[in-house]
């Protein structure tokens, strides 16, 4: 189960994941221990020099600002056949030029360094995620100057 929240542009998103076989069962409260994943849409300035998004969080280097912050959107896909691990798209919305996206293939642990032109058209809203198998997926989004749902398929599992 994953969780996104935004903190708005340009702060970024937070993600939240909890997995009873990684992170155990429930409280005796019957609430959720869900492990903090950080921002993956904020891989601090050293992020596409330095591995990805390795840098997200309590790092100095990371100055909280983010490629996107606004509406957020994330899917699960089915377990890859071979890893037994899902694909796990984000996207997160910066109206110009666009939606930001990233991907996990590690239940969220690292994201990919986040790709600011994830919309083929730019000053959009409104984004929608799904994953349909390990390495397709799927973006629709609300474009802004014709008023139009565009639809986007990945097949790399939401990298591009």
């Amino acid at each position: 189960m994953y969780v996104v929240s935004i903190r708005g542009v340009p702060g970024g998103v937070d993600l939240w994941r909890w997995n009873s076989t990684l992170d155990g069962s429930a409280n005796g409260n019957r609430t959720l221990p869900f492990k903090y994943e950080g921002q993956p849409d904020n891989c601090g300035i050293y992020g596409f020099t330095g591995g990805g998004c390795a840098k997200n969080v309590g790092d100095p280097t990371n100055l909280g600002l983010a490629p996107g912050g606004g509406d957020a959107d994330i899917a699960v896909n089915g377990p890859d056949p071979i890893t037994h691990i899902p694909n796990l798209p984000l996207t997160s919305l910066l109206l110009a030029p666009g939606v930001t996206g990233t991907h996990s293939t590690d239940r969220g642990d690292n994201f990919s360094p986040p790709n600011v032109l994830a919309a083929l058209i730019g000053g959009d809203d409104r984004q929608w995620n799904d994953a349909i198998d390990a390495k397709t997926g799927y973006l629709a989004y609300h474009d802004i100057g014709t008023f139009n749902i565009d639809v986007q398929r990945s097949i790399d599992g939401g990298l591009t």
